[in-house]
């Protein structure tokens, strides 16, 4: 088995994370995970919906 990480530790560490992750994001940066996506805060016109009376 490989080492233990305590789970207050575990926590810590994510938190961090997750918090750089989203830092980030708002500041407009552009976030890439190898194997996984690249992600970005973006905006995008509305588009129309499907009628769903024809199907």
């Amino acid at each position: 088995m490989g080492p233990r990480i305590p789970k207050p530790e575990c926590r810590r560490v994510l938190d961090t994370l997750f918090s750089s992750i989203v830092e980030a994001l708002q500041q407009g940066d552009l976030i890439e995970f190898r194997g996984l996506g690249t992600f970005r805060v973006g905006g995008s016109k509305a588009r129309g919906g499907a009628e769903s009376k024809y199907g």
